[in-house]
């Protein structure tokens, strides 16, 4: 079963040049392939090799592909890595299949040319016949997934294809060197040389009835970028990514797109004409192309690969002469027919052609190559004395060719018969013409004029199914022959016409004017299955047909382009649109899917176009640029509108659906900057082709709403959908027309929702989207609703008491609602009884309870009225009218380290007489009260608190007795621990310089620190304040300060100190540094050795720098007299010391001869260094093992005593800096 294919465009744009050094490992491998030293693979002009297998020409065994280029890339089980260059150098990006299992991937589409990898002189390290692939597959990589990589111009193409039943959310990119995040609906990635872009994913789903749209949106959780999708149907493909790619292709000067096509395999072509005599062609193909003047234009043909990478054949045709290009097509077996005008007498023409002779001025030409364009099956002239113009073609069902175009010749070889036998026009000007040739260029099956008085000429023409030929042109003639019944009998300025010839040519079924009272041109044409056809051209009527009503609004420029819908007959239009900014537009070329929706490409140098929001593009600031617009069958909603070009001149010269429903155009371009290229142009025009995914976002819902109980219930109509289902809708609410916001989003078959949860009273405005893959339509027409209920609460009530007296105030609801407040009413209780309404007020909102009853509590609330009735009640108060001060209020308290401070506000009531002062009041565990003092003030202070929860109590007192309590506030009392933080006097020394720690700076923030812990990170322990510790050996150690305070809180600070190796040394040397040696005599020489880090010294000598033995003593025999070098290196295999003797060699003395004295005093002097180096061993021995001499405690097995750190005395020299670091 065919799986669906999840396709995920990763458009690495980036090409900046290489600096720095180069990176090692794996990265290095990546730039050995592209430092310029990778296979030619094909046209300098064309892409890269693409995805070479590693054979050894890389050195990392992990990479089982790369690829060359401005952003290499290598590919593992795992994963890939690419390098990206920046100013500041390279940097590596991986991006790693989360969750997978490791896959080795496979080649796709062997390429025909294999690279060669010869670096170095070497011959065993070359790699020949390399063989390189057209894409990449990981089978399995998720279960039920497969993931491919594809090469194209503009960087890499990755797409998951997901088995039915498989989890597409199983897939997950994890990237390294990178920083992943969301930028729009695309994802950013950050790197050290600079910002990547993977573009914003589109997903459609291709079928017989055209395109479907599927919604998806990466997802970015921290280093990781997933898949959210919308629903589709899992037994069909499903491809993401609006650019599918774009390649340019051209030569040193000028090249130029006239036409292209896509033949059923999903090839495309292009023809033009360059001026380039390096224009990039393949080998073995057919090209004719005399010599002749180099500034002359020949045409140019390029087939081009269906993933838009390969370039399957390319040509030039020509002659001494110009020539140019105008109109390709493909019939379904592959085969190549083109049109177009030369000016050459010696142009490629082959034998049995119709006319192999050039006939005036310029002739039309016509030819057909084969489908691998090694050979030209027929070219044959047409035409007169004149200039004759072939500009349109078309293949009928029995592959005979139907060329159109315009004449000044009035011999041109028409047929008897024929329709219109003879040039009407004037001597300057042409008439069109329409002929047709048979299948093998052989025989002229019919040639007619076709036109008036004036200038006439056919841009367009398609053949139905019955061999007619209908064509699209331009006329100035007011006496065109227009039939019966046409659409318009009368000439405006200049028009573009319509009309349909039988399949003889001998019979004109219709002809009609088509235009307004302006300038009115054609220049593409689609026939429609009723019969009709799909005009489209430019204009500057405003009262162009039936446009004024269509999607694209009224005329906005000087010339605007338009689409028509001719009937078959030619009586009426049947629709149309204008399509426009405030520049010139032009149209080059008009498809219709199957679906009924139409698209317009062409030119435009405006800089407003109406692009939807689902455009790819919003011009780049050339003088032109391409425009792709889609509109729906009925021209009532534009569906999408975009740009594509760069910041040179970018124009189009045709469209055509591909294979798998995307848009497929090619064009002229100068730019440096074509989205989805990265070679770009080198200043002259080139041809591009580019595929664009269909987009179509859908057109605006009606919305209707109906307010209700904090609720407003929404209802609309469907959109208008284009191609693609409706995946959602969302809804836009807010206060006001201007300030609509998101409020959520809806499923696609809902088309009702209620809004609940409102605040009544308010105005509520909405609008609402419709969305599918493709984007987000237009917000509908804003509406409005208010919610309506009864007033909200009265606000903020309060009571006073006094005796006898409580007096409530309030404010007015907040919610009215629009509606006035009719009264107020007022309910009073005491505690536990029920409420009772006790009053109602008119016009205010204040009340005095003359009622009340002193030292009885009573409870009030208030509610509003209004027409529809009472709101809610308000917030509830209490109050106790007594001649009796009532309670202090707002009674608080707040804990301050040990303390805690307590304030409160005057009682509302403060009795008959005046408050002379308060008393404070701790409230014990049992339900008794210690008094703590009193005050004057509404402030109190209780210091010097321990642990744990303190609950007061406050009470006014009067020069008439005590007053009532207040209620009951509690604090917690926390104990704040200590902050711990140490110095030590260095942070690098060796094991014979002691480190000085202090604790200065811990502190405990309420109470005192009692203890102090360090742990030295040699395993010792001390418990003193500031402790002086020594280190046995070198090595980092880690520090650690823990200080407790008096109440068990804790803080702990750490730190690190470097200890430093210690060279070892020599304490005695033997013999001396200078002795003489009788020729033929050997020497011992003795070192002994002390390695304060007691490491395995290593003692190595030499004889004249030549090695002799290793160890603490070696014997040396000299043969040679003279002067010579022994040296002893000792090596504790960081730092070495060096000791070394000279020694002369003398020839053997007489027989019977004395010693000489020299020899006498060398021994002695031995003698006496041997007995001062055996003390010193001994005395360094006992300090080591803490015998006499020794500290305890520092190398030995004595452990320090309690609190103490292990020490040893030095001889310290004054220092005159001392460097201390903090920890905290």
């Amino acid at each position: 079963m065919e799986r669906p294919a999840l396709a995920l465009g990763l458009a690495l744009l980036l090409s900046l040049p290489l600096a720095g050094p180069p990176p090692s490992g794996p990265d290095r491998a990546l730039e050995a392939t592209a430092g310029g030293r990778e296979a030619a693979a094909g046209l300098s002009a064309l892409p890269p090799q693409g995805f070479i297998e590693n054979a050894g020409q890389l050195s990392d065994g992990s990479i089982r592909f790369h690829t060359t280029g401005p952003i290499p890339a290598a590919f593992t089980d795992t994963g890939v890595t690419f390098l990206v260059r920046g100013p500041a150098g390279p940097a590596a990006c991986a991006m790693r299949f989360a969750g997978a299992r490791p896959v080795r991937p496979a080649g796709l589409d062997l390429l025909p040319a294999p690279c060669n990898f010869m670096f170095g002189n070497d011959h065993a390290r070359w790699r020949t016949g390399v063989p390189a692939f057209g894409g990449l597959l990981y089978e399995g990589l998720y279960t039920g997934i497969d993931l491919r990589f594809l090469a194209r111009e503009g960087g890499l193409k990755y797409e998951f294809s997901v088995a039915p039943g498989a989890d597409p959310a199983a897939i997950a990119l994890e990237y390294e060197g990178a920083v992943p995040s969301p930028e729009g609906r695309a994802v950013r990635l950050d790197t050290p040389a600079g910002p990547l872009r993977d573009g914003e994913p589109v997903a459609y789903q291709p079928s017989e009835g055209g395109p479907t749209a599927v919604e998806v949106l990466p997802v970015v959780s921290g280093s990781r970028v997933s898949f959210w999708l919308g629903g589709y149907d899992r037994s069909r493909p499903l491809v993401i990514d609006p650019l599918l790619c774009c390649t340019v292709v051209g030569g040193s000067a000028d090249d130029y797109a006239m036409a292209m096509a896509v033949d059923r395999f999903d090839n495309a072509y292009i023809t033009g004409e360059t001026l380039s005599a390096d224009f990039p062609v393949t080998p073995n193909n057919w090209s004719g192309r005399p010599l002749g003047d180099p500034s002359s234009f020949d045409l140019l043909v390029v087939k081009l690969a269906p993933d838009g990478r390969r370039v399957l054949f390319s040509t030039y045709i020509g002659s001494g002469a110009n020539d140019f290009a105008h109109d390709i097509r493909v019939d379904g077996s592959g085969f190549v027919y083109v049109t177009g005008y030369t000016y050459g007498f010696d142009f490629p023409v082959t034998n049995g052609s119709f006319d192999r002779s050039y006939n005036g001025y310029g002739d039309v030409f016509v030819l057909k190559l084969s489908p691998a364009g090694t050979t030209l099956l027929f070219s044959t002239y047409v035409g007169g004395d004149d200039v004759d113009f072939g500009y349109a073609l078309a293949v009928a069902g029995d592959l005979s060719v139907i060329v159109a175009g315009g004449t000044r010749s009035m011999d041109l070889p028409v047929t008897p018969g024929a329709f219109q036998t003879s040039i009407r026009t004037g001597p300057s000007d042409e008439d069109a013409f329409v002929l047709r040739l048979s299948s093998d260029g052989s025989t002229l099956q019919y040639c007619t004029y076709l036109g008036g008085g004036g200038r006439d000429y056919v841009l367009a023409v398609e053949a139905d199914a019955a061999g007619r030929a209908t064509v699209a042109g331009t006329t100035t003639s007011p006496d065109l022959p227009v039939t019966a019944g046409a659409l318009s009998s009368s000439l405006g300025d200049t028009d573009a016409f319509v009309a349909r010839l039988g399949d003889r040519g001998d019979d004109l079924e219709f002809c009609t004017y088509l235009g307004g009272s302006g300038v009115d041109t054609a220049a593409s044409l689609v026939l429609e299955d009723s019969g009709g056809c799909l005009v489209a051209g430019e204009t500057t009527s405003s009262d162009f047909p039936g446009a004024f009503s269509g999607a694209g609004g009224p005329l906005k420029g000087r010339r605007d382009c338009y689409v028509a819908r001719v009937a078959g007959d030619g009586t009426r239009v049947d629709g149309s649109t204008f399509f426009g900014g405030s520049g010139d537009e032009s149209a080059a070329g008009l498809v219709r899917d199957s679906g009924g929706n139409i698209t317009l490409a062409g030119s435009t140098s405006s800089g407003n176009l109406p692009v939807t929001a689902a455009a790819s593009g919003n011009g780049s600031g050339g003088l032109t640029d391409l425009f792709i617009a889609r509109f729906d069958s009925s021209f009532r909603d534009l569906l999408y509108a975009s740009y594509l070009g760069g910041a040179g001149n970018d124009t189009c010269a045709g469209v055509a659906f591909g294979a798998s429903g995307e848009l497929v155009l090619a064009g002229t371009t100068d730019s440096p900057d074509l989205p989805g290229t990265t070679n770009g142009t080198d200043g002259s025009r080139d041809v591009f082709l580019a595929r664009l995914a269909p987009v179509c976002v859908p057109g605006e819902p009606t919305l209707t709403v109906k307010a209700g109980d904090h609720a407003v219930l929404l209802r609309w109509t469907p959109s208008r959908v284009g191609s693609g289902g409706l995946t959602g809708y969302a809804v836009y609410r807010g206060k006001a027309p201007g300030a609509l916001a998101l409020s959520c989003g809806l499923q696609a078959g809902q088309l009702e929702y209620l809004d609940s949860g409102l605040e009544n009273g308010v105005m509520y405005h909405y609008a609402l989207s419709a969305r599918n893959a493709s984007g987000e339509s237009a917000l509908s027409a804003v509406r409005a609703a208010m919610p309506g209920l009864p007033p909200s609460a009265p606000r903020n009530l309060t009571a006073a008491a006094a005796p006898s007296l409580v007096s409530l105030s309030w404010e007015q609801p907040e919610a009215l609602h629009d509606l006035p407040v009719l009264k107020y009413r007022l309910s009073r209780w005491r505690s536990g009884t029920a409420s009772a309404l006790h009053a109602e007020v008119v016009n205010a909102t204040s009340f005095e309870d003359r009622s009340a009853s002193n030292d009885i509590l009573y409870c009030y609330v208030v509610t509003a009225v209004n027409i529809i009735g009472e709101g809610d009640h308000s917030n509830e108060v209490q109050a106790m009218p007594s001649g009796r001060p009532s309670a202090p209020e707002n009674l608080s308290v707040r804990a301050d380290g040990r303390s805690a401070t307590l304030i409160w506000d005057r009682p509302s009531n403060l009795g008959a007489g005046e408050v002379t002062g308060y008393t404070v009041f701790l409230q014990l565990d049992d339900g008794r009260r210690r008094m703590l003092g009193t005050t004057r003030v509404c402030l109190f202070v209780d210091r010097n608190l321990s642990v744990g929860n303190h609950s007061y109590r406050v009470r006014a007192d009067s020069v008439l007795g005590e007053g009532y309590l207040s209620d009951t506030v509690t604090v917690e009392i926390l104990n704040l621990p200590p902050v711990a933080g140490f110095t030590v006097d260095r942070l690098e020394g060796t094991t014979a310089t002691p480190f000085a720690f202090s604790s200065a700076p811990s502190y405990d923030r309420d109470l005192e620190i009692v203890n102090y812990t360090w742990r030295f990170g040699d395993g010792t322990t001390a418990y003193e304040q500031d402790p002086i510790h020594y280190y046995p050996r070198r090595g980092l150690y880690n520090i650690t300060l823990r200080v407790r305070d008096r109440d068990g809180g804790e803080a702990t600070a750490e730190g690190m100190v470097l200890v430093l190796n210690t060279p070892p040394s020599v304490v005695s040397a033997l013999p001396g540094p200078s002795l003489v040696v009788r020729r033929g005599g050997f020497r011992e020489f003795a070192l002994t050795v002390v390695d304060p880090d007691l490491d395995v010294v290593v003692t190595t000598w030499y004889l004249d720098g030549a090695l002799r033995g290793t160890g603490n003593a070696t014997r040396l025999t000299f043969d040679r007299t003279g002067e010579h070098s022994v040296v002893a290196e000792v090596s504790d295999g960081e730092s070495t010391t060096r000791v070394g003797w000279n020694v002369t060699v003398e020839p053997e003395p007489p027989a019977g001869g004395r010693l000489p004295e020299s020899w006498v005093a060398g021994a002695v002097a031995a003698a006496a260094a041997a007995v001062a180096g055996a003390a010193v061993f001994r005395l360094r021995a006992a300090r080591r093992s803490g015998g006499p001499g020794g500290p305890a405690g520092r190398k030995g097995t004595g452990r320090a005593g309690p609190g103490r750190s292990r020490r040893r005395p030095v001889r310290r020299a004054p220092q005159k800096h001392i460097i201390r670091k903090r920890y905290s």
